[in-house]
């Protein structure tokens, strides 16, 4: 059986949530998101519509979408990043689509389904 690549959440009580990547496949390992900080310098969150859940969407469209030609300059505080555009224009729409919904504390969101959404927001835009 050949899983797809998979993010995998879950909030251990009295720690800080872990966002992880699956990487697919028959004998899938799975390694750390890469947090894109831009809202939230605790990390991750998921079930509301905060700064925690707006960095794990921004760090999920960064992933699904790859390396971009056209990045924004985002700021935080007194300190400032480059992101990629379409990560970037989509993220909230991840956000308030799957993230902010979410009512438990683990959750699995195969990658196909954020390159749905991205292609769904991509084309409303049209």
């Amino acid at each position: 059986m050949n899983l797809p690549r998979c993010f995998h959440g879950i909030r251990p009580k009295g720690k800080k949530p872990v966002v992880t990547v699956s990487s697919g496949g028959d004998n899938p390992s799975r390694v750390p998101l890469e947090q894109v900080v831009c809202h939230s310098p605790g990390g991750f969150e998921w079930g509301y519509g905060g700064s925690g859940p707006a960095d794990l969407a921004l760090s999920m469209a960064t992933l699904v979408i790859g390396k971009e030609r056209d990045e924004v300059e985002i700021g935080l505080g007194k300190k400032s990043a480059k992101v990629g555009a379409r990560a970037w224009a989509v993220h909230q729409y991840i956000k308030t689509k799957v993230i902010a919904v979410l009512r438990s504390d683990e959750f699995r969101i195969p990658l196909p389904q954020i390159e749905r959404l991205i292609a769904e927001f991509e084309r409303s835009r049209e």
